[in-house]
């Protein structure tokens, strides 16, 4: 026999869910009125703090690459970086990267499409 929602699914019993209590719906409503929506207004701000790309950063990763182009390495550059916060900012912040495509052999016209 069916009675609301309830019901049996691969051998477990589902039960309709209670609803929501009236001061759950009086906060859901005070916030929207307050803020104009009812999302969580602090998503994306919790969790670790990741400071290693931070504008000093940048711009000292700028610096150095300006100064010797070709010496991308953050332990032969002296900054004091991890290597892979070096990588990071020369890739998302200064868009540099990690190569060069080059040309070397020129095709012969029966190698050609």
């Amino acid at each position: 026999e069916f009675k609301g929602c309830s019901g049996i699914f691969q051998g477990k019993i589902f039960r309709p869910s209670p609803p929501p209590a009236r001061s759950t719906i009086l906060r859901n409503v005070r916030k929207y009125q307050e803020a104009g929506t009812s999302l969580n207004l602090n998503k994306g701000n919790s969790g670790r703090r990741r400071t290693g790309r931070s504008e000093e950063n940048v711009e000292r990763v700028r610096t150095r690459l300006h100064e010797n182009p070709r010496d991308t390495s953050a332990r032969r550059n002296g900054i004091g970086l991890p290597q892979a916060t070096f990588n990071r900012i020369t890739r998302l912040d200064l868009r540099w990267h990690p190569y060069q495509m080059r040309v070397r052999h020129k095709l012969p016209p029966g190698d050609m499409p």
